[in-house]
């Protein structure tokens, strides 16, 4: 069924409208550093370390450690990129 008959489909009319070029790559990181959920990076005992933040596929907070991820944690970079860059700028 099209998205508009649907009935869940909504005209986009204003914006502002944004976009990131995602393309298709092979990467393989397994591991990481360890962040906390405001991207603030953890040392080996798990505190935060003071002024040290990231986000990014190798910083991914322990959720996809075991396994090689593809393009599923492009969401989670952007996300987690943005939330430890307002909680950098919040210093």
């Amino acid at each position: 069924m099209p998205h508009r008959e649907s009935g869940r489909g909504r005209e986009a009319s204003e914006g502002p409208w944004y976009a990131v070029k995602c393309p298709v790559v092979y990467f393989g990181t397994v591991g990481g550093l360890c962040i906390d959920s405001t991207g603030a990076v953890q040392d080996a005992s798990g505190k935060p370390i003071k002024g040290l933040f990231a986000a990014g596929e190798n910083a991914n907070g322990g959720l996809f450690n075991l396994s090689y991820v593809g393009g599923r944690s492009m969401p989670v970079c952007l996300i987690m990129g943005r939330i430890a860059g307002a909680s950098a700028a919040a210093r």
